[in-house]
């Protein structure tokens, strides 16, 4: 288990928890907004968890470019299914 360093503030203690990779977690992407805004809303556990081992914004990068490479993965394999026409695209407009 993690040992962490705590700070005084009127009496009470509070841990010294720092985020190392705050740069990662303001660019994100929409897909690691998405993740980063389900683990605190519905995993507060794991989210904690990830927070104060340093791992939060790394976990949420990665999930975004995974996400992002998987819908690029569903729109080129909908487009070799679905191809459209040249001839009457603009009927379709």
């Amino acid at each position: 288990m993690a040992e962490l360093a705590y700070m005084e503030i009127n009496g009470l203690l509070y841990p010294d928890i720092k985020i190392d990779d705050e740069e990662l977690l303001n660019d994100l992407g929409k897909y690691g907004e998405l993740r980063l805004k389900y683990l605190y809303e519905h995993k507060p556990k794991v989210y904690s968890e990830l927070l104060i081992m340093g791992k939060l914004a790394q976990h949420c990068t990665e999930i975004s470019k995974v996400a992002f490479e998987r819908s690029e993965q569903i729109q080129l394999a909908y487009l070799e299914a679905h191809s459209i026409s040249t001839e009457d695209f603009w009927e379709r407009m």
